[in-house]
């Protein structure tokens, strides 16, 4: 899902204007970031309205990293590299499987 789009979900479940997703896709253009981060920024809602959403949105458990403690063991796991690249943080493993917290849960190739 392209970021456009899920500005325009945004307007869809009314957590923020259409005016509002203009002004964060015209920040976006001159300063860079996402649309979200913009929509933050401005004030169109708050980061713990986005994280609820996005949670909703892709069917995926929201963590707020603020008052999670990764486990260093298992953050060895992935990559310093990748993990920067994808904004990813590794939280636990299960055998084999291994459950990371992302930024983008939209980005399939962090996946």
């Amino acid at each position: 899902m392209v970021t456009e789009d899920l500005g325009q979900k945004l307007v869809e479940a009314r957590l923020i204007t259409e005016q509002a997703l203009q002004k964060a896709l015209q920040q976006q253009k001159s300063s860079g970031g996402s649309v979200t981060a913009s929509l933050v920024k401005i004030g169109a809602l708050t980061e713990e309205q986005l994280l609820e959403f996005l949670s909703s949105h892709f069917r995926v458990k929201a963590v707020d990293l603020r008052h999670t403690e990764p486990d260093p063991t298992v953050v060895r796991l992935l990559p310093s590299e990748l993990a920067t690249k994808f904004l990813a943080v590794p939280l636990a493993r299960s055998g084999r499987r291994l459950t990371v917290a992302l930024a983008q849960p939209s980005n399939l190739f962090a996946l």
